[in-house]
């Protein structure tokens, strides 16, 4: 914020500062910023009200004995006894091995987990292609079945109903047969379905898969094999 100096003359004035000086009716003078002193209240309100708290509190101490007061702390402090101290330091520890094993287990939880959806995907993908799902298809059939497959409690994959019962259907038959009656589109050579992938050599996905891998990967990208 900017305030108007005014001054009789220029007497007073460092010969360096005269042109800063404005003359204006016989006198002389300028603006001068002065800071936002608002931020500066709110500080010192603040420093007062503190002093005013800790004033209150050693008017309460005015009549106790300072020595006696430290001397009755420290006894608190030392008043427990080498069983109490021990049990304490036990505490402590058993709450950090606690939190140590809960971390860890956590962690653990976490990669079994993953592990579980590799083994459930991979399992389930080699099924697809061995009952006839079209390759470029499979990772849409993959999710479109998500639902209706999961590991039981000894890691094998089941099938499941809509309501997540286990069913009699094995991974290999819901692929080869319930899959392919309700989605026709995603096989080969059925009415409904899909066509041969380019190249017109690789028929189904059988073939497909009796390919090296450097053979199946040019399938893939549309290129001819043989």
């Amino acid at each position: 914020m900017a305030i108007l100096e005014i001054i009789e003359n220029l007497d007073s004035v460092p010969e360096a500062e005269k042109a800063n000086w404005a003359e204006v009716d016989g006198k002389f003078q300028r603006e001068v910023e002065i800071p936002d002193v608002s931020t500066l209240e709110s500080t010192l309100k603040k420093e007062r009200d503190a002093r005013k708290e800790m004033e209150k509190k050693v008017d309460a101490l005015s009549g106790v004995d300072l020595d006696k007061y430290k001397d009755f702390i420290k006894k608190e402090e030392d008043g427990l006894s080498d069983k109490q101290k021990s049990d304490n330091a036990l505490k402590k520890l058993n709450e950090r091995i606690e939190k140590m094993e809960t971390d860890h287990k956590s962690d653990l939880a976490g990669r079994d987990a993953k592990l579980q959806k590799f083994h459930l995907d991979e399992k389930s993908r080699k099924a697809a292609i061995a009952g006839g799902v079209l390759a470029d298809d499979l990772d849409d059939v993959m999710i479109i079945t998500a639902g209706q497959r999961k590991l039981d409690d000894d890691g094998n994959i089941i099938m499941v109903d809509a309501d997540g019962d286990p069913t009699a259907r094995s991974l290999e038959d819901f692929f080869a047969k319930d899959f392919k009656e309700s989605k026709p589109k995603y096989y080969e050579g059925i009415p409904g379905g899909g066509g041969a992938p380019p190249g017109g050599k690789i028929t189904n996905n059988k073939a497909l898969l009796d390919l090296p891998p450097e053979e199946r990967i040019n399938v893939a990208r549309g290129q001819k094999v043989g």
